[in-house]
């Protein structure tokens, strides 16, 4: 079997949703399927991102707040 590996880049926009943290959760971003897509120009393919990215702050993980 043999393989290879291309390297794909993916261009676009993303809006996710930031949740502030508290004393003991981080704040968040919130990727859903409304969050937009990116897509690849050469192939045309296109990836959807969803979930979660926890945002601490780097001295001693501090909650990162946004206004």
């Amino acid at each position: 079997m043999k393989c290879e590996a291309a390297e794909l880049t993916f261009k676009g926009e993303l809006s996710p949703k930031l949740v502030n943290g508290t004393e003991t959760e981080p704040t968040v971003d919130e990727f859903t399927a409304a969050t937009g897509e990116l897509e690849e120009p050469t192939m045309g393919l296109k990836a959807k991102v969803e979930g979660k990215d926890r945002i601490l702050g780097f001295a001693h993980g501090e909650p990162v707040r946004v206004k």
